[in-house]
């Protein structure tokens, strides 16, 4: 339960967050609780807000069938899954929050192109050319077993959140910062 208020109170300040641990920590159902009750809360008592979730693994696709291609043979943009995801959470125009989720590890090649998104911009920079922008609504939700990027300022632009399990606890013996807060529930206007 209080890495689930943790969870909340980063998905209020920040647009890029990170929950770490091991296989079978929690992390997935610590976030699944968040959004339920969130969604149950707004559905009972008009607090709060719904929420989205839109999932992916990353690990587990090419980058152009994650951000999108251009074919050789016909010179025509084809979209990747992550522009479809970010794209539908964008046009939704219900009040509710949209988490883009990234289950699975963290690579140097798919990551780098997340910088204009994770920073002040929030916006989804894509090799066609076109710029996606955010809306205060979306979060970019990374469910990573360890966090080690590749550049220290990924790291920057995003809050972490750490699950432990008996067996086996997360540790990150590296300089990154890690925000916990102790704060209880409570209504907050969306978006920023």
């Amino acid at each position: 339960m209080t890495k689930s208020i943790q969870l909340y109170d980063v998905t209020v300040l920040r647009h890029g967050l990170m929950t770490v641990g091991p296989t079978g920590g929690g992390k997935t159902m610590c976030k699944n609780m968040l959004a339920n009750a969130l969604t149950k809360l707004n559905k009972e008592r008009g607090e709060y807000y719904e929420v989205r979730q839109l999932n992916m693994n990353p690990k587990s696709i090419t980058m152009g069938q994650l951000y999108g291609s251009f074919d050789d043979a016909t010179h025509e943009w084809s979209d990747g899954i992550l522009c479809k995801l970010f794209r539908e959470a964008v046009y939704d125009t219900v009040e509710r929050q949209k988490w883009v989720v990234f289950d699975g590890p963290v690579d140097a090649l798919w990551i780098e192109s997340m910088n204009t998104v994770l920073d002040e911009n929030k916006k989804l920079c894509l090799v066609s050319g076109e710029i996606i922008t955010m809306t205060g609504w979306m979060r970019m939700v990374f469910e990573v077993e360890v966090c080690y990027p590749p550049r220290a300022y990924h790291t920057d632009k995003n809050t972490h959140t750490h699950t432990h399990t008996h067996t086996h606890s997360s540790y990150l013996a590296s300089p990154i910062p890690t925000t916990y807060s102790y704060h209880t529930l409570r209504p907050r206007a969306l978006p920023n």
